[in-house]
């Protein structure tokens, strides 16, 4: 959405969000905030005051008037995270706006673009007398009701104009809706997982255009049983899941005629209900899919539907239903095979180019009732069949099998509805004839986050990491960010503690990481324990403060990245009585920790608990979010808190250095005699947990343990997300750009010189998992190390560019989209020369620190001229931090010049990037 930008240097909007999305459907928040991106072509440009419009129709805003809400003149920079502030909202409405703002010398833009939001449903009573629906009790004793895909019509008529039409539905655990035999959208797996006993998501969709026919029309639901109808044969782990039942249906249909008038279908026990022809669907297992028992036609005017069914009223779910106001899981791409074997009679297999989630899509001509099953995995087995044995803790049997039964009658094209799987390979067997790379092709599934984050570097390596990094991390993204889609599919909360950063340069999180954190809220417990994956069918109790404390992470990495106050205010007692949690069951010193720092090399062989223990890095975040949680209580005004809290990080750190700090020695251990441990060493250093006198000593000490085992990493996951960054930031960029280079054991290129195409679960060869995120932390030191992007203030409206140059490296180019807009960072070394390029938005203003032994040294080019850069335009000297020049700058590209040489002396970054608020992250 763009506008026209006015005069040269003026400043004009240039997009607008409602609810952090585009003009979303089914908003069901009472004050939705609103926000806007500003360009200019004008240095230093910023907002002083906004203007906001809101109207029932957008004819009404073209003629200026805002028969909702006029915001007046507001003197206010704040152009993100605006909330609205009008009359109440109806339900089921649409809402347009407007903006428009004030420059720093009160010149006013044009008026933007319209925008708007469309409310979704509140309360009960909005949905009309909508009931839940499903299958009889008297037909749940067949294999076909218990374990297969029930299908749902409903006939109704059109009999005027329509002007619009919205369908609102929650179909558990999955739906698809189609009108008139046309699927509705284009996401698959709907609704999101969630805590389904204490929440559960409705989707919306526009289906004006299905509707517009005047005469007769039919919904049809197919329901699957994702995660709230697991079946004890599926898996042992949620068989205890409190909200566990059948598939059932939700809906409401809102038809409006252009004269006013309107037309209601709901959910009841007058919609039809029969099997369908999936009979087995298990998001673990698989689908099964007998082509001969489709009825056509079923879901289309006209149907005999006499042998079907009334639909039984079934008891609701949850009292809390809420609209999903994120990025639905779609179909993304579609890979072909790069070759095809056959390593027995009968069995071919398919080989992608890559580890890919989703499933196949299968292309078949043959006889009725011919059989074909299809086999996925990541890895193959000695004799060159598909690998696809379960998870022995969490499954009965094999996992990610798909049986097709073929109809016969010419030609068939299918695909599953139901489950996703993770895979680089598929093993077709019966298939009639021989298969080519057209018959069978893999569709590539995930929550369709934006792509907001750039990288790129003169190292190959690097952007092959950065690469297989970006796409394990969307293979993984289901609703949650799962530990992996072939095994598990659950999302471990420590996989998301060590990713926050990672996940968030690269992709537009903030509405998924803000729906999920709704089920981590819904499982933790009353006295504030929580819980190490979520939704968790358990209940919740002790576990490792690097996952539970997810809880904190979660909303205080929002507010840092996307400015976004009230997921603190929403989620503070949640903080809060986690924290409190904590302290009840300490003395400082977490007692016990759990997992630890996950996956350290040589621990996988067995259960890798690791040979340090865990009480260290457990205590270490709990002082990391007792932080977290006293900067949040003095953003949200409560100081007696921010007090409190501050005090108990005191505490936590006194203990901390009791226990575990050699003084001495100046290294950090525990209480087993496991030798030196990167790990124990680089989280004090990255939480600031290290006396300032001891900083030198101890990271001396972690920097001679890397060196003696030939620059390379000793780390599981907690160790990996801090080390890179701990070197960097004492002077030792050149050797975390050795350890990121590695091609031998344990490295990154030693996963892709053995093959990989995404990060596995652990650094041997031998890893369960070959589809595992949480090692490509190593993403954020891409971007807030090298390229040197880190917010300053929260929602990056203060940026803080220090870009870190190794040796080795001759450029790096990076850039975020934040909601101010896109922040970027590009240096070059070459000819003795350093040319750094800074891109800020319009509204922001940044801090450059620029590797020079003065200011003297440093220049800005503009507008083809070279001057000082203290003297350029829109630029200005703040101090020497170091062995850098700080300067300060507004809105605008900024190209600066200095003497190539190098740099390494550390410096005060926790004070340079805006004290407290940022320590902790």
């Amino acid at each position: 959405m763009t506008t026209s930008c006015g005069a040269p240097g003026q400043l004009a909007v240039s997009a607008l969000f409602t609810e952090y999305a585009v003009n979303p459907l089914g908003v069901d928040v009472s004050r939705p905030r609103l926000a806007w991106i500003l360009q200019s072509g004008r240095r230093g440009q910023s907002q002083s005051a906004y203007q906001l419009v809101v109207a029932s129709s957008e004819a009404l805003l073209a003629r200026s008037q805002a028969d909702v809400w006029d915001s007046g003149r507001i003197a206010s920079a704040q152009s993100a995270g605006v909330p609205y502030d009008g009359p109440e909202l109806i339900p089921g409405t649409r809402y347009h706006w407007r903006v428009r703002c004030w420059d720093r010398d009160g010149r006013a833009s044009p008026w933007s673009r319209t925008g708007w939001w469309e409310t979704g449903l509140f309360h009960e009573k909005d949905w009309a007398g909508a009931r839940w629906i499903g299958v009889p009790e008297n037909q749940l004793a067949s294999s076909t009701a218990t374990s297969g895909s029930p299908q749902l019509r409903k006939e109704f008529s059109v009999s005027k104009q329509v002007a619009r039409a919205r369908a609102y539905l929650s179909g558990l655990g999955y739906h698809v809706l189609t009108i008139d035999g046309v699927r509705v959208g284009d996401s698959v797996l709907d609704p999101g997982v969630t805590c389904y006993d204490r929440t559960a998501l409705y989707t919306t969709h526009d289906v004006t255009a299905a509707v517009r026919g005047q005469g007769p029309h039919v919904l049809g639901v197919t329901l699957g049983r994702g995660f709230y109808g697991l079946t004890p044969d599926d898996t042992k782990y949620w068989a205890t899941a409190p909200w566990l039942g059948s598939p059932r249906l939700l809906l409401k249909l809102q038809v409006d005629y252009t004269d006013g008038a309107q037309d209601t279908v709901v959910s009841n026990t007058g919609w039809l209900v029969s099997s369908g022809p999936t009979t087995r669907d298990s998001v673990y297992l698989g689908e099964t899919y007998d082509a001969r028992l489709v009825q056509p036609g079923w879901d289309r005017p006209g149907f005999d539907a006499s042998s079907w069914h009334l639909a039984a009223e079934m008891t609701a779910p949850t009292p809390n239903l809420r609209s999903q106001q994120v990025e639905t899981i779609q179909v993304v791409d579609t890979l072909r095979a790069a070759q095809i074997t056959n390593p027995l009679p009968g069995s071919h297999v398919f080989q992608f180019p890559v580890v890919t989630a989703g499933w196949a899509q299968l292309r078949v001509t043959g006889p009725a009732g011919t059989e074909i099953t299809l086999r996925y995995g990541e890895t193959l087995q000695a004799d060159g069949t598909v690998d696809n044995r379960g998870d022995a803790g969490l499954t009965n049997g094999p996992v990610q099998t798909d049986r097709y039964l073929l109809r016969g009658d010419g030609p068939e094209t299918w695909e599953p509805s139901f489950s996703y799987k993770g895979f680089q390979y598929v093993q077709v067997d019966g298939y009639p004839g021989v298969p080519t790379v057209d018959d069978l092709t893999a569709r590539v599934v995930h929550s369709a986050v934006p792509s907001t984050g750039h990288f790129s570097s003169s190292e190959p390596l690097l952007n092959t990491i950065h690469e297989i990094s970006r796409r394990t991390i969307l293979n993984n993204l289901h609703s949650v960010l799962t530990d992996t889609p072939m095994f598990e599919k659950r999302g471990w909360l420590g996989d998301v503690n060590v990713l926050l950063p990672a996940t968030i340069d690269n992709f537009g999180m903030h509405r998924f990481y803000r729906n999920w954190l709704g089920s981590v809220r819904d499982n933790q417990a009353p006295d504030g324990a929580g819980v190490d994956l979520s939704p968790n069918p358990g209940p919740a109790g002790y576990t490792d403060p690097i996952w539970a404390g997810a809880l904190v992470d979660i909303p205080w990495q929002l507010f840092q990245d996307y400015g976004d106050r009230d997921v603190l205010a929403v989620s503070y007692d949640s903080m809060a009585r986690y924290v409190d949690h904590l302290t009840t069951h300490s003395d400082g010193l977490i007692q016990q920790g759990f997992y630890g720092d996950w996956v350290s090399p040589a621990t996988s062989g067995s259960f890798p608990w690791p040979p340090e223990g865990a009480q260290l890095t457990a205590t270490a975040y709990f002082y990391r979010y007792a932080e977290a949680l006293a900067a949040a209580a003095h953003e949200l005004g409560n100081d007696g808190d921010a007090q409190r809290y501050g005090e108990l990080a005191g505490r936590i750190e006194a203990a901390f250095n009791a226990k575990f700090l050699d003084r001495t020695a100046g290294v950090y251990r525990t209480d087993r005699e496991v030798g030196y441990r990167q790990t124990s060493n680089a989280v004090p250093l990255s939480l600031g947990l290290v006396p300032a006198e001891l900083v030198d000593q101890v990271t001396q000490h972690l920097v001679a343990d890397i060196r003696a085992r030939g620059n390379h990493l000793n780390t599981g996951h907690a160790g990996t997300k801090a080390l890179l960054s701990v070197l960097t930031d004492q002077g030792h960029v050149d050797l975390a750009f050795a350890i990121a280079t590695q091609r031998t054991y344990p490295s990154w290129g030693f996963w892709i010189d053995n093959g990989a195409t995404t990060l596995w679960e652990a650094w041997e060869t031998n890893t369960r998992s070959r589809d595992h995120a949480f090692l490509g932390s190593i993403e954020g030191w891409f971007y807030r190390d090298l390229a040197g992007i880190k917010p300053a203030a929260p929602g990056y409206a203060r940026t803080a560019i220090r870009p870190h140059i190794p040796a080795g490296l001759d450029h790096v180019s990076a850039s975020v989209r934040t909601v101010h807009g896109i922040v970027g960072s590009r240096w070059d070394q070459r000819n003795g020369e350093l040319r750094l390029t800074v891109t800020i938005p319009a509204n922001t203003t940044a801090q450059v620190f620029v590797p020079a032994a003065s200011p003297d040294e440093v220049t800005e080019d503009h507008q083809a001229a070279a001057r000082p850069a203290a003297t350029a335009e829109g630029v200005r000297f703040i101090r020497m931090d170091g062995d850098r020049a700080v300067f300060g700058i507004g809105s605008g590209t900024y190209h600066f010049r200095t003497e190539n040489r190098p740099y390494t002396q550390p410096s005060a970054q926790h004070a340079a990037l805006g004290g407290p608020t940022n320590k902790a992250i």
